[in-house]
């Protein structure tokens, strides 16, 4: 649930300047929302840096740091929250008893990211809730 909130928040400063008479050259703010429920939500996880070292040379890191991964999530707090000008207000009540449930997880293993191998982790529905296989 962290890692959707840190999603969903908006970002105020991101390297450009609006260039609106209007704005008086204010850092822009974006700002992330669903419009709709999508019956299937894909989620990537960012797990490398990348560092300019010289014009010519970019330095990519694998982050090592754990993730947890909650096995559901909600997703009314996300649903028309980006402040446009649409009304949402149907949409937030199909939202309000609407859990996104964890279905699968692809993982890299390897020491860098230009090598290793990709697993995938995946609930098996029609057996039993609990039952996970690996590919």
């Amino acid at each position: 649930a962290e890692l959707a909130e840190r999603y969903f928040t908006p970002e105020r400063g991101l390297s450009r300047r609006c260039e609106r008479e209007s704005c008086r050259g204010e850092m822009c703010t974006s700002a992330r929302s669903l419009k709709t429920l999508p019956r299937v939500l894909l989620v990537h996880l960012k797990r490398f840096t990348t560092e300019i070292v010289r014009d010519d040379v970019v330095r990519v890191g694998k982050i090592r740091t754990s993730v947890r991964v909650p096995g559901t999530l909600t997703l009314d707090a996300y649903v028309g929250a980006g402040g446009g000008d649409e009304d949402h207000g149907d949409v937030r009540e199909v939202a309000r008893a609407t859990r996104a449930r964890l279905r699968g997880v692809v993982s890299h293993l390897g020491s860098a990211v230009s090598s290793g191998h990709f697993i995938a982790h995946v609930r098996d529905d029609d057996v039993d809730h609990s039952q996970w296989s690996m590919f």
